[in-house]
């Protein structure tokens, strides 16, 4: 029911019980109706008891909406080689259901320039591109319509009929004439139904876009300024499309313009708008992507608001179970890493999932509170990243833990207590006799938080060193020693040295 005219409006569904739109326009906010499907960004109302078919049409980019139908629901696909193919569902029975059938694709070619700008279309220079078909024949298509896109009434547009003898149409002289502008293709079959749709951008003095290939992980001194070279014909300005960016410099030279990227994470993705001379045509917006990988360490769950290109400085308390301790990652941009593992060692790393419409990760510091690193205080220890991307894998060192100073004396409360207890634990599973029942007993001493404060634990963390010390002395066991790292061999001897009496009266009831 439309609420504002008070009218029933009809929508044919006919037998398929769905309406399939294929989206454009730069917030895709703009829609045709089509039968069949190739590449882009498609929405799909269905009946609200379907479900997406991830298995076959990939993760969605977001979650299903509400429309003005009632008992459907608006899905939305991205069509593409990689992560999502084919628009499917399953219906209340579980049946399997394949919306638009695959229809013949178009290809624009030559001289396109890359850029990262999404939605708008490729960019082309120097000549409008030429339009090929796959998957199809030229005499299945009518009509072409080429046209100036946005917002806006009487725009520019003009229809030509595609040669059904050549491999590849020529678009009219007339998108050459305009000099630049974004535009619109629209193929229609013989009836004027739609077949497919594209956009495009053309700007006729526009020759390269030059932008660094260097690797996103930084050096040990962190990232450094890139500089990206915009080759175009003398009269064409090149200017920020809608705020200034801190830091980053624009130099106009004749014939093309530098721009010198600043190594901070708001640079990483700029978006420009480049002139014409005279007012011919209009202003194109393209988009620079400077590849980067940034992280920082935060509490909480909250992403945090500034990012950072140096090993965070961690502690053993980072890693302890209740830690809300978390370094989170930032990508270039959604689907550019395809598996995360993080860990100390890669044959020891845990993976972590990365949405498609992800471009920040959290990696919680409390999923390694077990990793045999945080026992050896002795040594560095490197917290790593391993990204895969496409074909490559790139190493990352993204925390430190350093080495525990030592000063020659024993310091109880930077000794994680449920840690010791751990250790004792695994000791006596192997220990026999009288060891067993002694470290038993010290065992139970241990108080778990947060029923406790860690101060509370300082008289259990002094016994259960000077257990091991005298374990390590006395008992003939082999096994004892080779099970503990550098850093407790280290703890134990201070604390045999420190509290001698202790020590004794231990070692007095390991012969009761």
């Amino acid at each position: 029911m439309d609420r504002i005219v008070n009218q029933t409006i009809d929508i044919p569904l006919g037998d398929a019980d769905w309406l399939l739109f294929k989206l454009s326009g730069s917030q895709l906010e703009l829609g045709r109706k089509v039968k069949q499907v190739s590449s882009g960004s498609y929405l799909a109302i269905v009946p609200k008891t379907w479900r997406r078919d991830e298995e076959r049409a990939g993760n969605a980019p977001t979650t299903a909406e509400p429309v003005f139908l009632d008992g459907y629901l608006a899905h939305f696909f991205e069509l593409d080689d990689v992560a999502s193919t084919c628009i499917a569902f399953r219906d209340d029975h579980d049946t399997p259901i394949v919306i638009g059938s695959p229809g013949a694709e178009f290809r624009l070619v030559d001289h396109e320039i890359h850029d990262a700008r999404e939605r708008l279309g490729p960019l082309f220079g120097v000549s409008p591109p030429g339009i090929r078909i796959e998957n199809g024949h030229w005499s299945d298509v009518g009509t072409i319509v080429v046209g100036q896109e946005g917002s806006g009434r009487q725009r520019w547009r003009m229809s030509f009929e595609p040669k059904a003898d050549q491999v590849q149409q020529e678009l009219p002289h007339e998108v050459l004439e305009r000099k630049a502008g974004w535009y619109f293709l629209r193929f229609y079959d013989s009836s004027d139904t739609l077949i497919d749709s594209l956009d495009f951008r053309f700007v006729h003095g526009l020759k390269a876009i030059s932008i660094p290939t260097a690797g996103p992980a930084p050096s040990t001194d962190g990232h450094v300024a890139q500089t990206v070279e915009i080759v175009h014909d003398a009269g064409y300005r090149v200017t920020p499309l809608d705020r200034k960016y801190p830091g980053l410099k624009v130099e106009e030279g004749t014939g093309k313009t530098i721009l010198t990227m600043p190594p901070t994470a708001e640079c990483d993705r700029t978006r420009w708008l480049i002139h014409p001379p005279n007012g011919d045509g209009k202003e194109v917006e393209f988009t620079i992507l400077i590849e980067r990988l940034w992280w920082a360490l935060s509490t909480g769950n909250r992403e945090p608001s500034q990012w950072g290109d140096r090993c965070a400085r961690l502690t053993p308390e980072d890693f302890t179970a209740a830690s809300g301790r978390a370094i989170w990652l930032r990508f270039p941009k959604p689907r550019w890493a395809n598996n995360i593992l993080a860990g100390f060692a890669r044959e020891r790393a845990r993976e972590f999932p990365v949405k498609v419409t992800d471009r920040v990760v959290s990696i919680p510091l409390r999923d390694f509170s077990g990793a045999q690193e945080l026992d050896d205080r002795a040594h560095e220890h490197k917290l790593k990243v391993w990204l895969e991307t496409g074909q490559d894998t790139h190493e990352v060192i993204i925390g430190i833990l350093p080495v525990q100073e030592d000063d020659g004396g024993l310091d109880l409360a930077s000794i994680a207590a449920h840690r010791l207890a751990t250790v004792l634990t695994k000791l006596r599973r192997a220990a026999h006799g009288p060891a067993r029942r002694v470290i038993k007993e010290v065992r139970s001493h241990y108080r778990r938080a947060p029923r406790s404060r860690p101060d509370r634990n300082a008289d259990f963390v002094k016994e259960g060193l000077c257990l091991i010390a005298v374990l390590m002395e006395e008992v003939p066991e082999p096994l004892l020693c080779p099970r503990l790292s550098d850093y407790w061999k280290r703890n134990v001897r201070l604390a045999r040295r420190e509290f001698p009496d202790r020590a004794r009266e231990i070692a007095k009831s390991l012969k009761e």
